[in-house]
């Protein structure tokens, strides 16, 4: 095996040389004076006998402006239809390059991409390269992603590459970041690839010539790496600590870590031959999400993406001649190679999932995930065709074939993966009955919640008081403050303490929220146990982790609070749309959205007393509202009214049978209690009900309704019309009437995943 290796290395080591003396040839001959060759005479000033693209700076700035605005028209033109931002840019470094504006035209090249004009280019490519592997290091969090699935060293079985950054572009790209599937696969590629970086460097060490250098260079890098982690490190950690709470990172500050990003980059190509490596383990020990993180992602990332990424698709483009690959046997079998190896590993990767009790369908989809190709792999074949390792013509095949194959895998995962469907094998047909119904009344109640601000935690505190926590149920409250994926390439959920707090750089909103909660569960009246949880992820996606969570713990109720389009609330839509859609069509379990319109002033004043309202009409949504209520009724300090209302447009029907044993339940349970009363109001239309609901009384704190009644007659027509479509018929209706802002109301909705096991809802 070593003397297999020893020959390869040779033979690399021989075309390199091969290479180097063409380079040195052909650098020869177009070499021309720098005052000359840079700037040159205008259009006017030259009469037009000098073309001005014949000078380096100009015809720079024309590679840049082409670069830029072929990705996005491509883009613009074919994401619809081949939805890879990846793809779309190679796409546009193709048609720049020889192999199709340099068939349509002969001058071309030689005027927009003249050799000997573009160094400039390859250098400005370089460095934006070289800060993207920064950036990307900055969004890393490597110690939580190791801990994100179980058994990763079993899915990591292959010696075959898999770059991190390459897995999480693809997971963000196809909203994936939140799921089973994308952290699964994040969280292997970032195993396998530490793996590979491993076996470089130490392949690097054993091809030094003799010991003395290998072992020299060992120790150079040694201590390079402790100077990393124990002075660089620490002194980036103080810098963030000494920042004010809420302020902004100075300018001084970003423009000190990207200049440390070329420094560390300048040091490690002068010792060990690699820029890219530097700037790499310099965003490593920068501390992911905000303040740094998150700032040095906002402020340099968009740059690196936007302007210096075209750059970098073009020049691939540049390399590419499609000419070279026709009529050439040799293409059709490193073709049949690079299948083969995608082949294999996909192979490999689905025993290892099966191994592990993932689902066959699932297992197949990580063994496709992990094949997805990238920016990394790209640079790693343009380092090949500079260093001689291949030719041109290897280098076409590579660069098409694999994008090809990326190009199907993301149909693929489009087409089949379904994040609803959990990766291990389904647990009992029972996971989707967690309902209020469902639980037992002598059981602890499980409850969910989800806070963004510090202006959600005062009325979910007074909810969960009013919800009776007593010795024979008590409330466990889960409680998750939900942030947005800001400066992190990877979403995570983690339990809270104050020492995860200060070793985190937190914001100390999260210590206020827990805080609050903290205290509440000492005071409260009855047995109340708090979970906290940061919860970093994209809200478009958030609902995945809240969704699983749910399931995995058994979680009965999720409370929410409710975000209208007039709150000044950061990604008020994303997070409306949250609650509107993505939540409520997925959950496991019931879901209640709380509009907090005076809970807050009331619980502040120091007694606690609840006047509640419940509006029952029949159905799924309205016997869970009815369920809480006959929760409610065993606290002392709350008052139940129950308004049953009886549409006299069907006189005949009959009344459903769960509906009245539930009614019946609360009646029982309250029949000697003067705080609990039970009216029935018949109303000739749904109309007639609207308006009866928007007249009560203005004496309630709480109004408990059900999303869909099930009693309504034309609710689709009704819901076209109506403001919050999230918040059901009647709870739309209550918001907009003429109730004063004291009056709270909390929209109850049964899971709809009911339905998904063909169970009546």
């Amino acid at each position: 095996m070593v003397n297999i290796v020893k020959s390869i290395f040779d033979y690399c080591t021989s075309l390199f040389h091969v290479q180097n003396m063409e380079k040195k040839m052909i650098n020869h001959e177009i070499c021309t004076p720098y005052h000359v060759d840079i700037y040159g005479a205008t259009i006017f000033s030259t009469h037009g006998k000098i073309n001005p693209l014949d000078y380096t700076f100009p015809i720079f700035l024309a590679q840049i402006i082409l670069s830029i605005l072929s990705c996005k028209l491509v883009y613009f033109a074919l994401g619809h239809w081949i939805r890879s931002k990846l793809l779309c840019n190679v796409l546009a470094g193709l048609i720049l390059g020889p192999s199709v504006m340099g068939k349509i035209s002969s001058k071309y090249m030689e005027t927009i991409f003249p050799d000997k004009d573009m160094f400039v280019f390859n250098t400005m490519v370089k460095v934006g390269i070289g800060y993207y592997f920064f950036i990307t290091a900055v969004k890393m969090d490597t110690a939580m992603m190791l801990k994100t699935a179980k058994n990763i060293p079993v899915l990591a079985n292959g010696l075959s590459v898999t770059f991190y950054s390459n897995i999480a572009s693809a997971m963000e790209e196809h909203n994936l970041l939140t799921t089973e599937l994308g952290q699964l696969a994040m969280s292997s590629a970032m195993l396998i690839d530490s793996i590979a970086w491993f076996h470089v460097i130490i392949t690097v060490i054993m091809f030094q010539g003799n010991a003395y250098s290998s072992i020299r260079l060992l120790i150079s890098m040694f201590v390079f790496v402790l100077i990393l982690i124990y002075i660089i490190r620490p002194a980036i950690v103080k810098i963030i600590k000494r920042i004010p709470e809420g302020s902004c990172i100075s300018e001084n500050i970003v423009i000190g870590m990207l200049i440390s990003a070329l420094i560390m980059g300048l040091i490690t190509e002068l010792t060990f031959g690699g820029f890219y490596l530097g700037t790499l383990l310099m965003g490593l020990v920068i501390p992911d999400g905000p303040p740094l993180g998150s700032e040095l992602v906002e402020k340099a990332g968009f740059m690196v993406m936007e302007y210096f990424q075209p750059m970098f698709f073009v020049l691939i483009g540049y390399y590419i001649d499609f000419s070279l690959m026709v009529h050439n046997k040799e293409i059709g079998l490193l073709v049949m190679f690079i299948v083969g190896s995608h082949l294999a590993k996909i192979l490999g990767a689905l025993f290892a999932s099966i191994f592990v009790k993932i689902n066959v369908r699932n297992a197949a989809l990580v063994a496709i995930c992990l094949n997805f190709r990238g920016i990394v792999d790209l640079t790693v074949y343009e380092r090949w065709l500079i260093k001689g390792v291949i030719d041109k013509r290897m280098f076409s095949t590579l660069v098409l074939t694999n994008m090809f194959l990326t190009g199907i895998y993301g149909f693929l995962l489009d087409k089949f993966y379904k994040p609803e469907i959990r990766l291990a094998n389904s647990p009992p047909t029972q996971k989707y009955f967690r309902t209020l119904q469902s639980t037992p009344s002598d059981e602890e109640l499980r409850i969910l919640t989800i806070i963004h601000n510090e202006d959600n935690v005062h009325s979910i505190i007074a909810f969960l008081e009013a919800s009776y926590p007593n010795e024979t149920s008590s409330i466990n409250v889960n409680v998750i403050h939900a942030v947005d994926l800001a400066g992190r390439s990877g979403p995570k959920i983690t339990p809270y303490t104050c020492a995860s707090h200060r070793r985190k750089y937190q914001s100390n909103t999260t210590q206020q929220v827990m805080r609050a909660f903290a205290n509440y569960s000492r005071n409260s009246s009855g047995p109340v146990s708090i979970r906290p949880f940061i919860l970093a992820a994209p809200f478009k996606t958030i609902h995945t982790i809240i969704c699983n969570y749910a399931e995995d713990n058994w979680i009965p109720f999720i409370i929410v609070p409710f975000v209208g389009e007039n709150d000044l609330e950061e990604n008020s839509n994303i997070i409306r749309d949250f609650n509107a859609h993505q939540l409520q069509e997925n959950s496991p379990c019931t879901v209640g959205i709380l509009v907090d319109r005076g809970f807050r002033s009331r619980i502040n004043r120091g007694g606690f007393s609840y006047n509640v309202l419940v509006i029952f009409l029949g159905g799924p949504d309205d016997r869970e509202a009815l369920k809480l209520a006959i929760r409610m009724s065993g606290n002392r300090d709350v008052s139940i009214k129950i308004l049953k209302f009886k549409l006299m447009q069907e006189p005949d029907e009959k009344p459903d049978e769960l509906d009245e044993l539930l009614i019946q339940e609360f009646k029982v349970k309250n029949s000697n209690k003067i705080s609990a009363n039970f009216h029935e109001i018949e109303v000739e239309n749904t109309s007639t009900l609207l308006t009866t609901v928007g007249s009560l009384e203005n004496i309630y704190d709480l109004i408990i309704v059900g999303k869909l009644s099930g009693k309504i007659k034309s609710v689709k027509e009704i819901i076209k019309r109506i403001d919050h479509p999230e918040l059901g018929v009647i709870g739309d209706a209550i918001i907009k009437s003429d109730f004063e802002d004291s009056i709270s109301v909390l929209v109850m909705q049964h899971t709809l995943r009911v339905d998904k096991i063909n169970q009546p809802r």
